[in-house]
């Protein structure tokens, strides 16, 4: 196991929306775009070949419906689901929380609320989830996506044989957008972020993490390349059945991952019963002059005649295999 001092980045879904906007699917879309081009759908071009498609997924003569009907290549159907995964309904965002010490979705004050647990939402691997009257109908999971490709696969029409691509595709990014809100601390440790498309004090709370790491100007420097992948043919057993990329046995599922070695805003290290981790050490402290953070800030501080000290505290991560 490794031990270090670690800072997460990476984008997240908002808790609702009440228009067809969303403050940061553009961290969503490029992730999704990234993890794209380091897939085996770029790296092998037999991929998509053999399944009698243009060898690249950024061809556009490669193009294909997305669920609106426009015409989108292989890269930009994946863009879009990460995209539609939080603008394509109200009720989609609800669905994108899980605590992995008890496998539950979005509560308040300890009651569930109307959603599913992120990992039932993406995978659908209990069967397909309806809703109540068509509302809450879950259309992009995993399953959905399997039943797409067949489709895709076996449908004697050329044209239904291509919207079917597209969707299997599109529903890709619905997928992986999930995997990205494991890594958002307020994502596995049931702390609602509330965040409309107007400013209304005392109802919002909108995540400043997520609207930090939405600047263009931020997002512009984020690291999202040079990782290695988490599942390769080298390694065929650490995540070869999709809900371990949530949680695992061992304790390596990003939501476990996240939710033990990371604070966020509403869930702090005083929180003892409810999140027993990361642990509070005193002796990770760091003390920075006003003024000093204040001359590396980007944009500048507001008030620059700011005098005294900020407390930062660290803590040990702990990386499971």
């Amino acid at each position: 196991m490794k031990r270090y001092i670690s800072f997460l980045l990476v984008g997240s879904a908002l808790l609702f929306a009440l228009e067809g906007v969303a403050y940061e699917v553009d961290t969503h879309e490029k992730l999704s775009e990234t993890a794209a081009k380091n897939s085996i759908l770029s790296s092998d071009t037999d991929v998509l070949k053999n399944l009698g498609l243009l060898p690249s997924i950024e061809d556009n003569n490669n193009l294909f419906p997305n669920s609106e009907g426009k015409p989108r290549n292989i890269l930009n159907l994946i863009k879009d689901g990460a995209n539609f995964e939080d603008n394509l309904s109200l009720y989609r965002p609800i669905n994108h929380f899980f605590n992995p010490l008890n496998w539950t979705g979005l509560t308040y004050a300890g009651l569930p609320l109307p959603n599913w647990p992120s990992l039932v939402w993406a995978l659908e691997n209990n069967g397909q989830i309806d809703g109540v009257l068509g509302v809450g109908k879950q259309e992009f999971s995993n399953r959905d996506a399997r039943e797409y490709f067949f489709k895709a696969l076996t449908l004697p029409d050329k044209q239904e044989r291509e919207k079917n691509f597209g969707l299997t595709f599109q529903t890709l990014g619905h997928v992986i957008h999930h995997i990205q809100d494991m890594a958002q601390p307020q994502h596995v440790r049931n702390d609602a972020h509330l965040d409309l498309p107007g400013e209304l004090p005392g109802i919002e709370n909108p995540s400043l993490y997520e609207r930090y790491t939405d600047r263009p100007d931020v997002r512009g420097r984020l690291p999202f390349t040079g990782y290695a992948p988490v599942y390769s043919a080298a390694d065929p057993t650490t995540f070869n059945y999709l809900p371990n990329f949530w949680t695992k046995i061992t304790g390596a599922g990003l939501a476990q991952f996240t939710n033990a070695n990371f604070v966020s805003a509403g869930t702090n290290f005083d929180n003892p019963g409810m999140f027993n981790f990361p642990l509070f050490d005193p002796a990770l402290r760091t003390d920075m002059d006003i003024q000093q953070l204040c001359a590396n800030a980007n944009p500048p501080c507001p008030n620059p005649n700011l005098t005294g000290a900020m407390t930062f505290f660290g803590n040990w991560v702990e990386e499971r295999i």
